[in-house]
C-alpha cells in the first residue's frame, strides 16, 4: 500500500521528515492504494471469514491532527471486493470493519498517549449489488481511556454494521474522522495506517478484468456513443 497524494483544504501543521510547517487547515484528504492481492483472507466461506490488515508507515508524509480537524480516508482497492451474508434473519450484524492510524515510532517517548473523543463516518466507493449507501457514523467517546501503553492514535474498531444483507461488492472505503475532543496528547502526529480488516460470512476478491477485456469495453461504449450520435443527427 502506498500513499498516492495529500490534498488539503489545509488543516493541521503538516510535518515532512524533520521539517516542520506552522499551517493550519480544516480537513485533510489522502488516497491509499490498498492491495487485495496480498491482504490474506482466513476463515470458512459461509461460516466467518476475516480479511486480514496490511500496515504501512507514511513518515515522509506525517501530518499533525488537532481538535476540530475532519481527515479523509480514501482507501482505494486494486480489485473489487465482494461480500455475502448468509445469516437468517437477513439484518444480522456480524459484519465488521477495523482499521486505524498512529504516530508510529515517532510517538514521543515514553509514553505517546492519546485521550479524546471523535465522530467517524464510512462509505463504498464503487458499490454494487446489495451493498450499504448511506454513510455509517459513529462517535467515539473514551473520557476514561488509559494514556500509558495504549491511545496511541485512533481508528474504527470491530463494531457490528450491515454491510450487505445479502450480497454485494465494492472497490473501496471513504473514512471520514472529525476531531472533537481532546484531554491528552493532542494534536496527534499520525504517522502509520495499520490496515484494513473485515468480518463477513463471505468474502471474495474479484479478478480484474483483461486489458483487451478492457480495451474492447472501452471501444464498444465509444461504438454506442457515436451511433447515439449519428442518430440524433439524423432526427433533427
Amino acid at each position: 500500500m502506498n500513499l498516492l497524494r495529500r490534498t488539503s483544504v489545509v488543516v493541521s501543521s503538516i510535518i515532512a521528515l524533520g521539517a516542520l510547517s506552522i499551517t493550519q487547515a480544516d480537513t485533510i484528504e489522502f488516497d491509499l492504494n490498498y492491495s487485495l492481492s496480498l491482504a490474506p483472507i482466513s476463515g470458512d466461506f459461509g461460516d466467518n471469514q476475516l480479511l486480514g490488515g496490511i500496515s504501512t508507515f507514511f513518515s515522509d508524509e506525517a501530518f499533525y491532527f488537532g481538535l476540530g480537524d475532519t481527515l479523509i480516508f480514501n482507501i482505494l482497492f486494486d480489485k473489487r471486493l465482494q461480500v455475502f451474508e448468509f445469516e437468517d434473519p437477513p439484518g444480522s450484524t456480524n459484519q465488521y470493519f477495523s482499521f486505524g492510524l498512529d504516530c508510529g515510532f515517532l510517538c514521543p517517548q515514553p509514553n505517546g498517549g492519546f485521550n479524546g473523543t471523535w465522530e467517524s463516518s464510512i462509505e463504498p466507493l464503487g458499490g454494487r449489488g446489495n451493498i450499504w449507501s448511506d454513510p455509517i457514523t459513529i462517535e467515539w467517546n473514551c473520557p476514561g481511556c488509559p494514556i500509558v501503553g495504549s491511545g496511541t492514535g485512533f481508528g474504527w474498531g470491530g463494531q457490528g454494521l450491515e454491510i450487505t444483507d445479502s450480497q454485494g461488492s465494492f472497490t473501496g472505503i471513504r473514512w471520514t474522522t472529525t476531531l472533537t475532543g481532546v484531554t491528552e496528547g493532542g494534536p496527534l502526529l499520525l504517522a502509520g495506517f495499520t490496515g484494513v480488516q473485515m468480518g463477513a460470512d463471505g468474502i471474495r476478491v474479484l479478478p480484474v478484468p483483461e486489458p483487451s477485456t478492457l480495451a474492447l469495453l472501452v471501444l464498444g461504449l465509444a461504438g454506442m456513443r457515436l451511433a447515439r450520435r449519428r442518430k440524433s443527427v439524423s432526427q433533427l
